[in-house]
């Protein structure tokens, strides 16, 4: 009895060593391919003629995503894909003109898709880094993207409280003066 008690224990000691190899090997399998996938994204983003800017992870939910943007004179256009997911076209974009003459970004769009995924604030940080690259001064825009009265919030909240910009809501206007310029205007 002692014996077979022993074996028992033993067996279960074994299957569950069994079991973590398993989902050790399954993570293993989800990170190759995650591997394979990112790298398949980042040749066909450098295939198509696109500067990667960089890999950055949203914060929310801390997901490695490929910054990229249309090496262009005046389309300053950034869009992002996420790396895991295996598509050929980008998962959000910010459609930017860059303005050489007063040295300042204008955001035409910003497309209504993939909401609160921290897409958004992983372009816009990037445009602020690339804005102080280019010294640019100022970015404007219009209030894009309105959909409802919860909607206008979240983008009040996105570019005002998170990012500085002033909001004109009447006009459907956003502005962001970098603070070494606003005394002289």
């Amino acid at each position: 009895m002692w014996k077979s008690k022993r074996l028992e224990n033993e067996l279960n000691n074994v299957l569950e060593i069994n079991e973590q190899l398993r989902k050790t090997n399954r993570k293993l399998e989800e990170k190759n391919e995650y591997s394979d996938n990112l790298l398949e994204n980042i040749d066909n983003i450098v295939n198509s003629d696109y500067k990667i800017l960089g890999i950055r992870k949203t914060k929310k939910n801390q997901e490695e995503v490929i910054v990229y943007r249309a090496d262009t004179q005046d389309k300053y256009s950034l869009y992002l894909k996420n790396g895991y997911h295996k598509r050929n076209n980008y998962d959000y974009s910010i459609n930017v003109t860059y303005n050489t003459m007063d040295n300042e970004f204008i955001i035409n769009s910003i497309p209504h898709k993939n909401i609160s995924q921290g897409y958004g604030s992983v372009l816009m940080d990037e445009l602020f880094n690339q804005a102080d690259k280019l010294y640019v001064k100022r970015i404007s825009g219009k209030l894009i993207a309105r959909v409802d009265s919860y909607h206008e919030k979240r983008l009040i909240g996105f570019y005002q409280k998170k990012y500085g910009f002033k909001i004109d809501t009447k006009n459907d206007y956003i502005e962001w003066v970098k603070k070494e310029d606003r005394t002289s205007q």
